[in-house]
C-alpha cells in the first residue's frame, strides 16, 4: 500500500519561502533526481527523461535540459500542487511515483518544491510547472484527479 501523507496546506498557506528546484544531479541526500518530462519539442521523449536516471547515463545535453526545465518548473506563475510533505525526500520520492504512473499528462513538466512553515512544522509543498496559463493547469488537473490523484491548481508566490 501507499505511505500515509501529510495533509495538505492549502496553495496560498502563509510562510512560503523562495521554490527550491531538486537537485537534477541526484545528489541530495537519500533522493534520486526529479523525473523531469522533456517536450517534445525539446528532444529527448518522456522514456528517455525517465530511464536516465536508472542506471542509464545521461549525456550533458539531457542534463542540461532537465536543469532548465526544473527552473522553468520553479518559476512558473501557474503550478499543480501534488501534495505537501514533511520530508523532503518522501516528497521527491512522490514525484516520481506521480510522474511515472502518469508520464503522459505529465510530459513536459518538471518538480518544483517549495518549502513552507505552519503550525511550526516545515513542509514541501509537491508542486509541478510550468503551465502556460491556469485554463493548462486546470485541464491537467482535472485528468489527474479523474485518475484518483489529488491536485488543486496553485499560483506560484
Amino acid at each position: 500500500g501507499l505511505a500515509v501523507a501529510e495533509p495538505e496546506l492549502p496553495a496560498d498557506a502563509g510562510g512560503a519561502e523562495q521554490a527550491a528546484v531538486a537537485d537534477p544531479s541526484g545528489t541530495a541526500p537519500g533522493a534520486g533526481p526529479p523525473v523531469p518530462q522533456p517536450r517534445p519539442d525539446e528532444g529527448t521523449g518522456a522514456a528517455g527523461a525517465a530511464t536516465a536516471g536508472q542506471g542509464q547515463t545521461a549525456s550533458q545535453e539531457e542534463v542540461d535540459r532537465a536543469v532548465r526545465l526544473a527552473a522553468r518548473a520553479a518559476l512558473s506563475r501557474i503550478q499543480i500542487q501534488l501534495g505537501a510533505f514533511t520530508d523532503r525526500a518522501f516528497t521527491e520520492a512522490e514525484w516520481r511515483r506521480i510522474a511515472e504512473t502518469n508520464s503522459d499528462l505529465l510530459d513536459g513538466r518538471a518538480l518544483a518544491i517549495q518549502p513552507t512553515t505552519s503550525g511550526g512544522t516545515k513542509f514541501y509543498r509537491l508542486r509541478v510547472g510550468p503551465f502556460d496559463d491556469r485554463a493548462e493547469a486546470s485541464r491537467v488537473c482535472e485528468a489527474l484527479q479523474a485518475r484518483g490523484q489529488d491536485c488543486l491548481v496553485a499560483e506560484n508566490s
